[in-house]
């Protein structure tokens, strides 16, 4: 049998051979975490390794967050493997077979659960900070098990969420190996594309989380483990219990600041589902506001009829105590609203509360969410930030600060609307807490 000779992707070594890909790929450690800057080479590195084990007759997934992220890798080791005599491409199961037996697969991470059951002789996890850690630590790391295969996790940073605990994890554990890999690295981005993009930028911290991979620049978040591909409701609309809403009243003027709310419903499992957003400024805004808000009641009622849900006729809002006057009329109007706690501390204090929300918990689940349609929501969440201090103006300022007042108005509707489910007992305390203690006095 004549003797077949496969050319894989060319790794670079970095700029001024400073390791590139090259160093990682030939590092032997068993698990690999990369984080690096956009057009870095993930792809190429990823692919590279994917089938390098795959000609060696090995089984091996790439995993991404939806199938539409993995797009670009399996693109890129379609027209690779349409090279390599024998090869068998399979589109409509994205899987490649490569002669010797082996297989590469590209699959989701939006189920953990279609991940279980397969033995794998390694995995590569794209874009690792979207992905639910559920699917590495109940699916994915006990595949390897029987094999001892490799992972690579490769993504840009997003807060300190688990590809920041990974990061911390290579650094200490045998077998492990971590990388910071910088746009830059890259030597065949040109540079001065790099500083554009840096004088293009609305913030330095964003360049630097974007092409520097830098997770401290992602710290000024306010919600770091916010993900608008996580966080998005992907299943039927679920049994609620309870519908909240949280308001913030703006001005009166076009170049006021707007006045916003959000509409979510509460299942029994605490998951707390944002269904409607509002968000407008102007003259009528007060008497537009006070008209969703009524929408928002009767779309829930006939959402539940034409479900055959229970009907949870329990809706309850949250504003800013500072509005009295706003919440007099709310009121007035016929809706049970609530002001907010507030306090010297209640911004960081509602935060907190929203933050303990968005992450994962063991089930790999958060308990909030919002529906696909809606776009003013996580574009609040994303812009959501702390200010940015220099060196010596941080000896100066409190250790936690509050977030800018730029922009924020859903985002303290939002806070509002979680502070109230969070902090706020609502109801006769005899009878929410019957079974907790002997007698309430």
């Amino acid at each position: 049998m004549p003797k077949v000779t496969i050319e894989l992707p060319k790794l670079h070594s970095g700029r001024n051979n400073s390791g590139g890909q090259i160093a990682v790929a030939r590092n032997p450690a068993r698990f690999k975490v990369i984080v690096c800057g956009r057009r870095w080479g993930k792809t190429t590195l990823g692919v590279h390794q994917s089938l390098d084990t795959g000609l060696r007759g090995g089984r091996v997934w790439w995993v991404a967050p939806t199938y539409k992220v993995a797009f670009v890798g399996w693109r890129m080791l379609k027209r690779l493997a349409n090279r390599i005599p024998g090869a068998e491409i399979r589109e409509g199961d994205r899987w490649v077979a490569l002669p010797g037996g082996g297989e590469v697969w590209i699959k989701s991470a939006d189920d953990p659960d279609s991940l279980r059951g397969e033995g794998l002789d390694g995995v590569v996890l794209d874009e690792v900070a979207q992905i639910k850690q559920a699917a590495w630590t109940e699916a994915l790391s006990p595949a390897l098990t029987d094999k001892k295969g490799w992972a690579i996790f490769i993504g840009t940073p997003k807060g300190k969420n688990w590809l920041y605990r990974l990061w911390q994890i290579a650094e200490k554990q045998p077998d492990w190996a971590r990388w910071q890999k910088p746009t830059i690295d890259n030597p065949y981005i040109d540079v001065k594309e790099i500083e554009r993009a840096r004088r293009e930028s609305t913030s330095i911290n964003i360049f630097r989380q974007e092409y520097e991979a830098d997770f401290g620049a992602s710290q000024l978040q306010v919600y770091p483990d916010f993900d608008p591909v996580f966080h998005k409701w992907k299943w039927k609309i679920p049994q609620f219990k309870a519908f909240v809403g949280g308001l913030d009243f703006g001005g009166t003027s076009v170049g006021s600041h707007k006045s916003a709310g959000i509409f979510g419903g509460v299942t029994e499992a605490d998951f707390l589902v944002e269904l409607y957003e509002f968000e407008q400024s102007g003259s009528r805004v007060a008497e537009h506001q006070l008209n969703w808000m009524a929408e928002c009641e009767a779309r829930a009622k006939v959402l539940q009829r034409s479900l055959n849900h229970r009907p949870a006729n329990n809706y309850h809002w949250y504003a800013d105590r500072s509005q009295s006057g706003f919440i007099g009329v709310v009121a007035a109007s016929g809706y049970s609203i609530t002001p907010s706690l507030g306090g010297r501390n209640s911004v960081n204090s509602g935060v907190a509360l929203v933050q303990g929300r968005l992450q994962v918990r063991g089930d790999g689940f958060s308990r909030i969410y919002y529906a696909p349609e809606l776009t003013a929501f996580p574009a609040a969440m994303e812009r959501y930030r702390y200010p940015e201090f220099t060196e010596e103006e941080v000896l100066e300022k409190p250790l936690q600060p509050n977030p800018l007042k730029v922009q924020d108005d859903m985002a303290d509707g939002i806070r509002y609307q979680v502070e109230g489910l969070d902090a706020m007992v609502v109801g006769d305390p005899q009878e929410l807490y019957k079974n907790l203690l002997p007698a309430v006095i």
